[in-house]
Order: C-alpha cells, then structure tokens, then sequence
C-alpha cells in the first residue's frame, strides 16, 4: 500500500525511517540525528541536515518558508516515530492518503482522565488549558498559552480546553497552510530556535490546530518580522498569583479525578 499523491515531510531524530520508500518515493527527511548512517533505501538527495533545535516544529516550519510558493496540495507532517510513538501502522495506512485535513491520532491509544483530559465527538484529544507542561521545559518568550494566543491573534477566545494531536502530527492542505502568511512561519520558527528543548515548541504543539483552523484576526506584532533583541518580541511578565493559583487548581483536579 502507497501513499498516492500526499507529499510526506518527516522530522527526524534517531528514529527508524526506512519504512519511508516502502510506502512512497515522495519525501523529504529533515535529520536531526547525531548518526550520519543513513539507512540504504533512503535517497540521500531527500535528506536535509536539521539543527536540532525546536523539535518538529522547527522542521515543519522551514519545509513550509522554503516552498510556500510553491507548496504541495497535501501535506503529511509528521515525526520519524510516528507509528509506534502515536499511532499504529495499521492506522497511518488507513489515513495516509486523506486530501483533507486530519490531526494524525488514534484515540484508542488514549487515557484521557476528566477533568483533565477527554476525548471529543471526533475522536480528537482535548487538554485542560493551564501550560502545565511550562514547568518543566525552559521558555524565552512567552509563559503561557494564553499568552501566546494573545500575541498572534486580536481578541481570541481562550479556552478551557486545548484540541491538539499529541506529538505534532497532521495531514494539511495547501490552503489551510496558505491562511497564515509566511512571515507568521518565519516568527513562529525564531520563536523556537533558541534551543534543543524550548517550552514554545510545547505551546505552539498545542496552538497549531488553531493557527490552522481558526479565523480569528491575526496581530500586526505577528505580521511583523522579529527582533529577538529588541521590544518587538519580549518574555511576557509573570504574574506569581496566578502562577500559584493554577499550579494549586492542577493538583486539586488532579487529585480529584483519582477519586
């Protein structure tokens, strides 16, 4: 079984991809892997070098500034693990050739715990929206999610709950890329070059779904190119109440789901 006409961009590090050509020919491998082995059915010409900063995002992103003119119809994201890490291989040949937008995930590989986290009516993952993931991974810029929503988009609505794909993994068509213009790309990846593991990447995982779906009004801050040193981009202030406050609110919800 092939993918038809889908243009596959994987993002690597120290994965095994040499199931790529067994399902198309049709690909570019961004590598961010210390080994330099390339797997011997693996065309050379379809792998990039990567930085290893920003996972995915980072790769995602320079694949989109690189052809936005020039862009395939559909387009398959996704990291070099993604089945087993997400998904089963079973499942990817079931969805592999949608020509619509489809977040690549299977909600029977989900423990959601409410109030936490719940599946949708489309089988989609949701999360409780309160950046807990922040704690654990250094930022630069932005704090929070809302936060960030709040930087690229005019008066969005800011959710309880977030609908993503765990792990950054779709299918998009040109035009629902072709939304955002370039420069918002060219933003979104400086955001996350800073370092191997950057809490913006955590956000703009949860955020994407929303950056290409939404029609909220984009902030002219966004529409902007970025000087990381200068006012056009700073850490936005950290509020230590409200920080303490949803840290204490995540432990009690927490706490009572396990009852």
């Amino acid at each position: 079984m092939f993918i038809k006409n889908n243009f596959l961009v994987i993002s690597n590090y120290n994965n095994k991809i040499d199931w790529i050509p067994e399902y198309t020919s049709n690909y570019l491998i961004y590598n961010k892997s210390e080994d330099t082995k390339i797997p011997v059915n693996i065309d050379p010409k379809k792998i990039i070098k990567s930085k290893n900063v920003g996972y995915n995002f980072y790769d995602y992103f320079t694949f989109i500034i690189d052809n936005y003119d020039n862009l395939p119809e559909n387009i398959i994201f996704a990291k070099g693990n993604v089945f087993p890490r997400h998904i089963t291989e079973d499942y990817f040949r079931k969805i592999m050739n949608n020509a619509y937008f489809t977040t690549i995930e299977d909600y029977k590989t989900y423990k959601p715990k409410f109030p936490i986290s719940f599946i949708s009516s489309d089988g989609g993952f949701n999360e409780i929206n309160n950046s807990w993931y922040l704690k654990h991974f250094e930022t630069r810029y932005f704090n929070n999610y809302n936060d960030f929503l709040r930087f690229v988009y005019k008066n969005p609505f800011i959710p309880k709950y977030i609908r993503f794909a765990p792990g950054g993994n779709y299918i998009v068509p040109k035009n629902q890329i072709l939304k955002l213009p370039k420069i918002v790309y060219e933003n979104l990846k400086l955001l996350i070059s800073y370092c191997q593991l950057p809490g913006e990447t955590h956000i703009i995982e949860r955020a994407i779904y929303t950056l290409w779906n939404s029609n909220f009004e984009l902030n002219l801050g966004i529409l902007k190119p970025f000087n990381i040193n200068s006012t056009n981009v700073k850490k936005s202030n950290r509020n230590i109440f409200n920080e303490i406050f949803s840290h204490i609110a995540f432990k009690l919800i927490n706490l009572l789901s396990k009852k």
